[in-house]
This record gives structure tokens, sequence and C-alpha cells, in this order.
């Protein structure tokens, strides 16, 4: 050694790639499963975002609007972008809903990975979530995205606190507020984020952050938004409602019979359950990230399968910590290989069990789509055509089935349920009427519809609406239509302003 040299410590081994382009490949699988929901078209809620888009064009403020009891900016933003590269086209934001999901598989194999130390137990469960049918409503249903969404933020910046980034409390706090301003769900598996930094330092760096976030988030849900959709069930029955949102991921939520023996049953499996997982901080970080997510979910009043999609998450993370479990490795080996063996192979069977569920789901999406379409098709040319101060008059003469009829049919195909709205202000019951106007015309041309009085004065049009197809009238029929709906198209900042408060 020459003079005046230091002896160089030992370098670590570098890590093996294998893993991060296995996930990458795993991720580009779930885009091959989920293809067939680029042609499922839009439903529901998809036009009620469609009608923002023009809007949001008009005003980009308009983005970070309160609506109602959802306040999700990035969402929004999102959906303009689908809208801007797409022109309108459903396949457009399908495609970005589909590689959101894509992203969020492999990130989860990786955190897994990261975590458990075991990449080949990291690859089965990520094999499983991505596939996962009870999730696929956030996956094939754009206006469910912003679950899926608020999960990519949520899990780059836990998988940056995983790591040793020079930066990653201040890149985690970034993307924690981007999750935030994406979906409200994301706020209680953000608050597990110390349990995934290793140096006191930074943990504790994460838990300021954390909590300022929370603080904030929680001050403006309570400062701004009118309201919150909860159930207004008592605390007994909410706390029976627990076993089934638990269940409800890995498909065993219809077994729950929500009577008390069900309930013990299931608080001594959970028992049982944390016993196992006290030795595994992987472990005990999944069964926590469900019982958070849980938690949040259980007071809402109408609880649809894409709010499992952030909650399902713990199930892999607390699989791939089972298996990082202490006493694992005391087993014999042959006995570590049954089991490691046995478990791939059911891992297997039931991700090609959930590929097929998944393509009978995006079946069951472009057979509701359809009347969606008719009715935005049949209504398309006369809201194009509606000039500045005038008024379009729908009166719908047929009783509403559609709603009905959809439920039926999706309950007879024997799929997951799925909650079908109707909307009392919208045509048929399924798109509302100055969405559709809104979604059809241009950007920036000054104008925008809003619901109108069917008896107000100004130039209308009126289009007679059976249900399916709809022709011009030049009266309202005698007697009157069962359901009469009207938008007027009225300059852009009149939009914009806020509706004039009852007084009593």
């Amino acid at each position: 050694m020459s003079p005046g040299a230091t002896e160089s410590a030992p370098l670590q081994a570098p890590r093996p790639r294998w893993p991060l382009w296995a996930a990458a490949g795993l991720g580009g699988l779930t885009i091959a499963v989920y293809a067939g929901a680029l042609g499922a078209g839009f439903y529901s809620d998809d036009y009620e975002w469609l009608g923002r888009m023009t809007p949001a064009l008009e005003r980009p403020g308009y983005l970070f609007r309160v609506f109602y009891r959802d306040f999700n900016p990035l969402l929004h933003a999102s959906f303009v972008v689908d809208y801007l590269a797409g022109g309108g086209a459903s396949s457009m934001f399908h495609a970005t809903s589909l590689l959101v999901h894509a992203v969020n598989t492999a990130l989860l194999v990786l955190l897994c990975t990261r975590l458990a130390g075991n990449p080949w137990a990291s690859l089965a469960m990520g094999l499983l979530w991505g596939t996962g049918v009870r999730i696929s409503e956030a996956v094939i249903w754009p206006a469910a995205r912003g679950h899926s969404l608020a999960a990519l933020f949520v899990l780059a910046a836990l998988l940056a606190l995983a790591g040793s980034a020079r930066y990653r409390v201040l890149w985690a706090g970034l993307l924690f507020a981007a999750a935030l301003l994406t979906k409200e769900t994301a706020l209680f598996p953000m608050l597990l984020a110390p349990a995934f930094v290793r140096d006191r330092p930074a943990r504790r760096n994460t838990a300021i952050v954390v909590a300022a976030l929370a603080v904030a988030f929680v001050v403006f849900n309570v400062a701004c938004k009118p309201g919150f959709d909860t159930t207004g069930e008592g605390p007994g029955a909410i706390l029976l409602k627990l076993p089934f949102v638990v269940l409800r991921p890995i498909g065993l939520g219809d077994r729950y019979d929500f009577s008390v023996a069900g309930f013990a049953l299931f608080a001594a499996a959970a028992a049982g359950l944390l016993v196992l997982c006290r030795r595994s901080p992987a472990a005990l970080l999944g069964l926590l990230w469900i019982v958070l997510c849980a938690v949040e979910i259980l007071p809402l009043q109408k609880v649809s399968s894409r709010y499992l999609y952030l909650m399902s998450i713990g199930y892999p993370l607390l699989a791939c910590g089972l298996i990082a479990h202490p006493g694992f490795p005391r087993l014999s080996p042959g006995m570590r290989r049954a089991i490691l063996g046995l478990g791939g192979l059911a891992a297997g069977l039931l991700a090609a069990a959930n590929i097929v569920f998944v393509q009978r789901e995006i079946a069951d999406y472009r057979l509701l789509a359809g009347p969606y379409r008719a009715c935005f098709e049949s209504l398309r040319g006369p809201a194009s055509a509606l000039a500045p101060g005038e008024t379009l008059i729908v009166a719908e003469t047929e009783p509403r089935t559609m709603i009905r009829d959809l439920t039926y049919l999706i309950e007879e195909r024997g799929n997951i349920r799925k909650l079908i709205p109707e909307r009392d202000r919208g045509v048929g019951g399924l798109i509302a009427l100055p969405d559709l106007i809104n979604a059809v015309r241009p950007a920036r041309t000054g104008s925008l519809a809003v619901a109108a009085d069917p008896d107000g004065a100004g130039p209308r049009r009126i289009l007679l609406w059976d249900g399916r197809t709809a022709r011009t009238a030049e009266a309202l029929p005698d007697p009157p239509a069962a359901r009469v709906l009207a938008a007027k198209l009225v300059p852009s900042p009149a939009f914009f302003e806020p509706a004039p408060v009852a007084r009593p």
C-alpha cells in the first residue's frame, strides 16, 4: 500500500436488478389482463367528469373546486390531460387508468421486497393483487381512478421512505400531499409512514411531516366541505360491518352473516393473526394497514368496491411479512420448499381465476355503458347546435326503466354487485343534461350549460325522449310528460358564480 493511502471500507454487494425488471414485467402483465377495458366506454359518473372538462379548460381554477364532499384537484387534472390527449375518447381515459394500476402493481412488488426481503413471494403476491377482481372497479371505471391514483402516490412515498435517499422525507411529504389532493382515502395509510423508515432521525421527521399534513387535511375538510356521506348508524352496527369490509378484498365478505357469533369468530381469528404477526414488523404493518383503511370505510353510507383498492394493499404486505417471520427459517428446508411451492401454485391458480373474472367484469361495464352511450349520442346533435342564451328542454315521454333493467341484468349475470345510481335530474336517470351539453361543446366558447327552468322565457328547443331516441317537437306534450328537464347556455362567468342560497 502506498504511503498516505487508507484502507477502504468493504463495498456492499449491489442489489440484484432482476426484481426490478420482474416487477415492471408484472405491471405489463396487468395491462394485458385489463386491455379489454380500453373499449368499455363511459358509464355513470364518467359523464359527470366529462361535463367538467370544458369548464376546467375555460377556467383552470375550477380544478380546485369542492364538489359536495370531494376535493380532488389532481384527479381532476388527470382527466383534463386525458381529455386533451384523446379528444374526449373513452379509450384515453381507460388507458391512463390501466397504466396507473400497472405502476401500482410494480411499486407494491418493490415495496414488499424491500420490507420482507423475499422477491419471489413479493412477485406472487403482486400477481394476485394486480389481477384481483375485487379491486377491478378502480381499474375498469375511469370515474373510480381517484383511489388507484392516490395509491400510486402513497406507494411511491413509502418506497422512497424505505430507501436511503438523502431527501426522501421531503419527497415523501410531497407525494403524500399529492395523494390527499387526489382522494381523501389516502389519509389513513399515510399515518403508517413513520413505520416504513429505518433510521430514527428520518422517522422523527417523517412523523412531523405526516402529522402536519393530517392536521391541515382535517382542518380543511371541516372548514370547507358542506357535508360528509356517512351512514348515521350507531357504533354497534358499524362495528358489526367490520368483518364484511375486511373480508371483501379476498372474496369472503359474502360468507359473513352479520351475526354476533360470526363477529366473535372473526375477532378470534384476528386475535390469533395479531399474535402471529408480533415478531414480523412487515406483517404487523400489513395488518395495521388493513385495520386503518377499514376504519375509514366503515362510516360511509355507500361502500362500492373501489373503496377496497387502498385497503387491499395491506394483504400482500401481510402475506410477505408472514413469510419473513423469524420462525419460518427454523422450519426444515423441505417444509419451507413445500410451503413456498404450494403457495406459489395457489397464487398462480387464483390469479388465473381472477383473470377470467376480470374479463367478465369488463364485459359487465360494456353492457352498462351501452344505454349511456345511446342517450349521449341521441342528444349530441341538439346539444351541439344549442346557441348562447338558448334552452334545451327534454321531455321524457315514457316511464324510466333503464336503471332497474340494468340492475336486474347485472344481478342475473352473477358477477360482483354494482351500485347503479339513478340521477333524478338526468335524462332517463342516466346523464345530467348540463353535463351532456358541456361534454359535447367545444372548449373556450364563452358559454356553458346550467340547469334551467323549463317554463322560463327565451328561445328554446324541445325534444321528446322515449328512453332510447329523441325527436324534435314544437311544444311540450299535453298531457305533460312525466319528467321535463332543461338546461340553458349562459355566459361562462355566470356558470362559475355560486348558486343563490334559498331563504326560509
